[in-house]
C-alpha cells in the first residue's frame, strides 16, 4: 500500500515537473516585458466593445505580433471568429503603435485577447 501511495506521488510531481519546464522556442520569439503587454492593453481598452459584440457574447483573438525596425509594435497574425473586431485590433495598433525599445528587431511573442461584454 505504501508503494503504491510513493508511486502515485512520485508521478503527480513528474507530471507537474513537464508541465512547469518553458517552451523551446526555435524561432526568433522573446518573451515580451510587461511594461509592453500594458501599454498594449490599454491600447486595446480603446476599442468599443458593445459595437462588435452582443451582450454576454465573449471572443478569443490570438495575435502574433513582431518588432519593425522602428521598435514598433506590428501584428503579423490575427486569429479568431469575428472578422470586424480583428480589423480593429489591426487599425486600432496602427494608430496607436506601441514602441518596444527593449527588444530585438523581428523578435516576436503572441498572447491570447479575450473580449467580453457582460450583460447590464
Amino acid at each position: 500500500m505504501k508503494t503504491k501511495i510513493l508511486l502515485l506521488a512520485i508521478a503527480i510531481l513528474g507530471s507537474g515537473l513537464i508541465y512547469s519546464q518553458p517552451a523551446n522556442n526555435d524561432d526568433n520569439s522573446t518573451k515580451c516585458e510587461k511594461k509592453v503587454m500594458r501599454k498594449i492593453q490599454r491600447k486595446m481598452s480603446l476599442i468599443p466593445v458593445k459595437d462588435y459584440l452582443e451582450e454576454g457574447e465573449k471572443t478569443k483573438l490570438v495575435v502574433k505580433c513582431t518588432i519593425n525596425e522602428d521598435y514598433i509594435v506590428e501584428v503579423a497574425e490575427l486569429g479568431g471568429k469575428d472578422e470586424d473586431l480583428k480589423k480593429v485590433v489591426i487599425e486600432t495598433l496602427k494608430n496607436h503603435p506601441v514602441k518596444c525599445d527593449d527588444m530585438t528587431i523581428g523578435s516576436s511573442f503572441t498572447f491570447v485577447m479575450k473580449f467580453v461584454l457582460m450583460p447590464a
